[in-house]
């Protein structure tokens, strides 16, 4: 009988969508070819976007929001993976 084993690595990226600075992503996209019109969409699209939380009927002031890429969007979810590739090197 041949015995192999097997290495594993779990990796949490619970609330990890967050977390995703700007700046670093907007580098990492230019660097892997992402230029002129397509970059400066991607930016204006994650950019000056600001967010309000409501608990029953009160609603707090606007916050920027300064990292992070947009959950539950194909496009979120891209951007996310474009920017962790780098991260088993």
């Amino acid at each position: 009988m041949n015995k192999t084993s097997v290495a594993m690595a779990y990796i949490d990226f619970h609330k990890a969508f967050d977390f995703v600075c700007h700046a670093k992503l907007f580098c990492k996209l230019q660097s892997m070819g992402f230029t002129g019109n397509l970059l400066k969409w991607l930016e204006n699209f994650l950019s000056d976007r600001w967010q309000r939380t409501r608990v029953g009927d009160g609603l707090s002031e606007p916050s920027k929001i300064i990292s992070g890429v947009i959950q539950g969007s194909c496009i979120g979810a891209l951007l996310f993976l474009l920017y962790i590739n780098s991260l088993a090197e």
